[in-house]
């Protein structure tokens, strides 16, 4: 799985420097959690792969001589091991590395073992804990090979979280070298917290698709300081209320209910102070004020999400495991993990915003084009009905009109229902569409059910549960109402309140475009009705016959009969 992912030398690129680290940290876990009998052979086997060589041995002290306690690649020729163990002697008795560059040039005994075997290039660095020597890595090159410094520095990584495995195991501890093998544990430790934020960097940096991008986020919180379960909560920016955007662990239907106020809850007081917290005991905590308690929850920890300033929302991590207790050092994890979170949330929520405001931008420009092309004002009440349907996803959708003699609203058009019949429509719609002719305002309705004042015969058989009424103006001035109708609950986020404006100026507009070219029509048709003759001459033995049809929607072929002289008949056609 490591093929490939170190260079030899300087100038790695980012991507070999980011699987170095990653090898590192995945080495220490094991080093960590297995017996170092099993380990040394891993331990071998990666500092090949990141070496680039073909073999690697591992020597541990046992008694004062050093035994191979693991190996990557050793032949079966019996001058390897001998020469390397010689090279790993001289390497602990200096207490510093030993490079071979070119074994066929050597005179030294080991040297020509190894060319022997068929290897040019040698470099070994001692394991030590302290003051102490526990062994040394031994690696062999096959090609001729100038180990750089970034080689010697990364064979000393290897072999400091080696040595201390190696400490361990060994019956002869050294009392001094305790403090430094805590050294080494920490060291450890780091290597994996550095290589866990690379990857919630690399992670949360991969998506701009909110959703995704928490419970990638999430996840790689969880992983980073061993939490059972978690949440990632943000804060509502309609109702400033904190509310679970993504879970691991939890109940989904807690998680989709769950809605707090900022203040209430261990989560909702982090929101509100931008404090961090670890938590064992939430019950004797006189900071909280908890709607409930999980009392299956040993350690839990909850960090702010801020971003530009502000608390965005909260980050929380728990565990049931009695073992685990949660400290300082991963309050702190999760802190760097917050920051990093709380940026690419923004950027997402940004991006969002932008790719919703151009979704409204392209619904304006369709459905101005829609009811644009045409000044058919039936068509025109259709059309805007569907295009609304389709913007705000309704069930029902009726358009009222004002007439300007009466002041009252009428019915315009309808669609949604079993039923045909307008009055049906009226009645259904006239309530809302009366409220908003008084008060000029868009009109929502959350829960139709629970207003005597909306609510109607009509609404409740057809089991509409919200609704909605846009004014539809023009210059201002009111001309007519669409209101519409969903079985389901509905809040109709911020994103759709923003749009029901324009939509009531653009169709408002249509509307009295349509209505104004309606009386000019028919005006005009009156009047070529009237320029039409109302009688045809007669003449023995000739029926003459006559017929208004106009060419388009108004005009057409002026015509008229004139008499010239006796027995004589003039038409005029133009």
């Amino acid at each position: 799985m490591l093929k490939g992912i170190a260079k030899a030398g300087d100038g790695d690129t980012p991507e070999d420097r980011h699987g170095v680290v990653l090898a590192l940290s995945n080495l220490s876990k094991v080093l960590g959690a297995a017996e170092a009998g099993s380990t040394f052979s891993v331990v071998a086997e990666t500092t090949a792969t990141l070496l680039r060589v073909p073999t690697a041995i591992v020597f541990t002290r046992r008694g004062g001589a050093l035994t191979v306690a693991g190996s990557s690649g050793a032949s079966d020729n019996l001058d390897v091991v001998p020469a390397a163990r010689k090279i790993a002697e001289s390497a602990i008795a200096g207490a510093g590395p030993v490079m071979l560059t070119n074994a066929s040039a050597g005179d030294a005994a080991e040297a020509r073992a190894l060319a022997r075997a068929g290897l040019v290039s040698a470099l070994c660095v001692p394991m030590r804990v302290g003051r102490s020597s526990v062994g040394a890595i031994v690696v062999l090159s096959d090609v001729l090979r100038a180990f750089s410094p970034s080689d010697i520095e990364l064979l000393h990584v290897v072999a400091g979280q080696a040595a201390l495995t190696a400490w361990r195991a060994s019956n002869e501890p050294d009392p001094q070298a305790e403090d430094q093998a805590e050294l080494i544990r920490l060291a450890q430790r780091k290597i994996r917290e550095l290589s866990l934020i690379n990857q919630v960097s690399d992670a949360v940096s991969s998506t701009l698709e909110l959703d995704e991008l928490l419970d990638i986020a999430l996840e790689q919180s969880l992983l980073a300081v061993e939490a059972d379960t978690g949440s990632l909560m943000l804060i509502n920016e309609e109702t400033n209320r904190l509310e679970i955007a993504a879970s691991h662990g939890l109940d989904p239907k807690l998680a989709e209910t769950t809605h707090q106020q900022v203040g209430t809850s261990v989560a909702g007081w982090v929101a509100q102070h931008g404090e961090s917290v670890l938590v064992t005991n939430a019950h004797t905590d006189p900071r909280f004020d908890m709607p409930f308690y999980r009392d299956n929850i040993t350690s839990a920890a909850s960090v702010p999400l801020r971003a530009k300033g502000e608390i965005i929302g909260v980050l929380n991590v728990n565990t049931t495991n009695p073992e685990r207790k949660f400290d300082e050092r991963d309050l702190e994890i999760l802190e760097i993990v917050a920051n990093e979170l709380a940026v690419a949330i923004e950027n997402a929520r940004l991006y969002a915003r932008v790719h919703r405001r151009t979704d409204q931008l392209n619904s304006l420009l369709g459905i101005s084009k829609t009811v644009t092309s045409t000044l058919n004002l039936d068509v025109l009440l259709r059309r805007l009905a569907d295009e609304i349907t389709k913007l705000f996803a309704l069930d029902a959708c009726v358009v009222m009109l004002l007439d300007d003699l009466s002041g009252r609203l009428r019915f315009g058009y309808g669609a949604g229902l079993k039923t045909r019949r307008r009055y049906v429509y009226y009645d259904l719609a006239s309530p809302l569409a009366a409220q908003v002719g008084k008060t000029g305002r868009k009109l929502i309705i959350n829960d139709l059910r629970a207003s005597r004042q909306f609510a109607t015969d009509v609404s409740t058989r057809e089991g509409f549960r919200s609704a909605i009424c846009l004014p539809l103006k023009n210059a201002g001035k009111l001309v007519g109402a669409a209101v519409g109708f969903t079985r389901d609950a509905r809040t109709f986020p911020k994103s759709q309140r923003d749009i029901m404006r324009p939509l009531g100026e653009l169709a408002g507009v249509a509307i009295r475009n349509a209505r104004v070219y309606r009386q000019k029509y028919k005006m005009a048709e009156i009047l070529t009705q009237r320029l039409a003759p109302a009688t045809v001459p007669t003449f023995d033995g000739i029926d003459i016959g006559h017929k208004f049809l106009p060419a388009h929607e108004v005009g057409g072929d002026y015509y008229d009969f004139l008499k010239v002289g006796d027995g004589k008949l003039g038409i005029v056609m133009a």
